[in-house]
């Protein structure tokens, strides 16, 4: 019988073999697919986006009071107020537009209106002596301030519902302290009420930016954040020339019309250009930061003097204040940049801006042009936020000497 055994050994040889080269091919790599993810590029940093809320709450806050005063005294610049009020809601939704879009933005805008429609109500009761009135119409403005607070929630998941909430309401209850005081007279009240509802606000104008960036990370970029010290500095020069801008303005509308709290006004005014050196003197020393304080309360003391040479028609002593006041201007660069604050040699320029922004003011105001009164004083809150900006940024960038000089 013929054996068949070196064949089964051929085939299998065979197989090994074709097993061994099928092995020994690559497969070929799986095919590459294009990223289709798209690619989101920030809009604002953080830093951007607080500026901008605090900016927006700032005015918002400052305009309440301007009109609280207004309709309060029953000036006939109120109305005015009221709209630029308006202007600022709008604004709010021009700011809210990029992140939620044109509906939401919409709605943010109307409901801030009607919080406006609310306020008004509630200063009208307060004038009237209406205390019933008054009641409800806190009532009220508290009601919208739910329906604000929840849309945004609603809307920004990523915010924090106590923090919104809490600073809203008492937002809302410190204004109404503040027409409470004012209304009964109580002029140191009625400033602390004020600078409370200030507080408020800008911690509601902090929540909304966390919410918004945490709500956005794609379109807030928090990478490329200022060292904390920095960016701390920054923000409270900004608050306090920004208080500045405010109680210029608040004595303005008071000395203009005579109303009682003309003096209080000022009192607040030149404790700001104390609060504005007690900021600095970490940085300036002692000695510096007094001299600074000295300057900035002259500079007050020589703007009152230009209002009420303004308000009685005393041309010559305008005159002579108008050209004092513009000398402390250059005293303030001279000191600033005895400091080593880089750039201070500009501060000048800016403060003669905001010294003929409060005098075109004053003018307007007595010319009863409201809206030559109000562009004046937007500019002049403008040039104040440069010079805040200019103080903190030349001190970063100067690294002035520290020291009781």
């Amino acid at each position: 019988m013929r054996s068949y055994g070196f064949l089964v050994g051929g085939l299998m040889l065979v197989a090994a073999a074709y097993e061994i080269a099928s092995c020994s091919v690559a497969e070929p790599p799986p095919a590459t697919l294009p990223d289709l993810t798209p690619t989101v590029t920030p809009i604002t940093t953080h830093a951007q986006l607080k500026d901008s809320m605090r900016q927006l709450w700032t005015t918002q806050t400052s305009w309440s009071r301007f009109y609280m005063i207004s309709s309060l005294a029953g000036l006939s610049d109120a109305a005015p107020a009221m709209t630029r009020i308006l202007q600022n809601a709008d604004d709010f939704g021009s700011a809210m537009r990029p992140f939620y879009g044109d509906e939401a933005a919409a709605k943010f805008s109307s409901l801030l209106h009607e919080n406006a429609d609310a306020e008004a109500l509630v200063f009208g009761m307060a004038r009237a002596n209406d205390d019933a009135g008054f009641k409800a119409a806190t009532s009220a403005w508290h009601a919208n301030a739910d329906e604000l607070a929840s849309y945004f929630l609603t809307e920004t998941p990523g915010a924090s519902p106590d923090a919104i909430n809490l600073a809203l309401h008492t937002y809302l209850d410190n204004t109404i302290a503040e027409v409470t005081e004012r209304g009964n007279g109580q002029w140191t009240g009625d400033a602390q009420a004020h600078d409370t509802t200030e507080a408020e606000g800008l911690a509601l104008a902090d929540a909304w930016t966390d919410g918004v960036t945490a709500q956005f990370p794609l379109l807030v970029s928090t990478s490329a954040e200022p060292p904390l010290a920095v960016g701390a500095t920054h923000v409270e020069m900004r608050r306090l020339w920004s208080e500045r801008t405010t109680w210029t303005r608040t004595y303005v509308v008071d000395a203009l019309a005579n109303l009682p709290d003309t003096q209080a006004a000022t009192d607040r005014l030149l404790q700001n250009q104390v609060d504005i050196g007690t900021a600095l003197r970490p940085y300036l020393g002692a000695k510096r930061s007094d001299r600074l304080v000295g300057l900035l309360e002259n500079d007050v003391t020589l703007a009152t003097e230009v209002v009420e040479s303004a308000r009685i028609g005393d041309a010559r002593h305008l005159k002579e204040a108008h050209d004092a006041w513009d000398l402390n201007a250059a005293a303030l660069g001279a000191a600033l940049a005895d400091a080593n604050v880089s750039g201070a040699g500009d501060l000048p320029v800016w403060i003669l801006a905001e010294h003929a922004n409060t005098e075109g003011q004053s003018v307007d105001r007595i010319n009863i042009d409201w809206a030559g009164d109000i562009s004046q004083y937007e500019a002049a809150a403008a040039v104040d936020q440069k010079i805040a900006d200019a103080v903190s940024g030349g001190l970063a960038a100067g690294t002035p000497n520290v020291g009781g000089r």
